[in-house]
């Protein structure tokens, strides 16, 4: 029998940032993505800037190309969540993760979906769990 949660996702930084900035992991994130709706954290906003920061200083000769990708994802919907960082930190804590990627997996604990991740660190803990 399918839920209401079935078609909803949390998805991380990892993962949006191969799809929107077209990484090789791009097209398996799309084909994994099909069809469901995306939740994240509200923190995703600026690990998406950092990661946009990141690749024009990498990459200056594609600015343009990047920064068209990036106002791609700033057009797009999904829903976003505020984390309450008092929740995220013991999670951090007990599995040895970020507050960032901690926050993640909070979120897709505390909803009760499924993570979707390209972070080895991020998805042994989720397997942990």
């Amino acid at each position: 029998m399918k839920t209401e949660n079935d078609d909803k996702l949390v998805v991380d930084a990892s993962v949006m940032g191969a799809l929107f900035f077209r990484e090789p992991e791009a097209e398996f994130a799309e084909r994994r993505l099909a069809h469901c709706e995306w939740v994240v954290p509200t923190l995703l906003d600026y690990e998406m800037g950092s990661i946009f920061l990141k690749k024009i200083k990498t990459y200056p000769k594609l600015r343009t190309q990047l920064e068209d990708s990036y106002q791609i994802f700033c057009e797009s919907a999904f829903e976003r969540v505020e984390i309450p960082v008092s929740a995220v930190i013991p999670v951090a804590e007990k599995f040895g993760l970020t507050v960032y990627d901690a926050s993640y997996f909070w979120l897709a604990s505390e909803l009760s979906l499924d993570l979707f991740t390209f972070d080895k660190a991020l998805s042994a803990a989720w397997a942990k769990r």
